[in-house]
């Protein structure tokens, strides 16, 4: 199976014109990561607000790839 491709995009949702933006992917709090499927839906079983430790941000990457 191929890797599926992967982007950043950062937000800052603080900016008036992002804010409709960060509603729209159910930002809660910075930082944020979501983490969006193929079509454009959020996984919301992977994305995450707060911190997380690389080895639990390595396993949603590793998760988001299945």
């Amino acid at each position: 199976m191929g890797v599926p491709d992967l982007a950043a995009f950062k937000i800052n949702a603080m900016e008036e014109t992002r804010l409709a933006d960060a509603h729209l992917v159910n930002v809660k709090g910075v930082p944020t990561v979501v983490f969006i499927a193929p079509g454009g839906k959020p996984r919301d079983d992977i994305s995450f607000s707060g911190l997380v430790t690389l080895d639990e941000f390595i396993r949603k990457i590793d998760a988001f790839k299945r």
